[in-house]
């Protein structure tokens, strides 16, 4: 199995299952009152993919950008 294909899909039914099934909200309790444990769980996750995203575009940013002490010349290429 490969993550983008049936481990994916798996953990997408999981959660899912678990978001329809288990008893996430019970009153007095302090994390799954209102179900505010599944709240924070979720945007938690957001926050995960916002950080990876920033971090995917800053690698491609910097992998566009000649790193310090390279002229940008190519070999043959006269400094004119």
């Amino acid at each position: 199995m490969t993550w983008s294909g049936n481990l994916q899909e798996e953990a997408d039914r999981r959660v899912v299952d678990v978001l329809a099934t288990a008893d996430l909200d019970r009153p007095g309790h302090p994390l799954l009152d209102r179900a505010e444990a599944v709240f924070t769980i979720l945007e938690h996750e957001a926050m995960h993919q916002e950080t990876l995203l920033y971090m995917w575009q800053r690698l491609h940013a910097r992998s566009e950008v000649p790193s310090r002490g390279i002229s940008g010349r190519r070999s043959g290429a006269s400094a004119a």
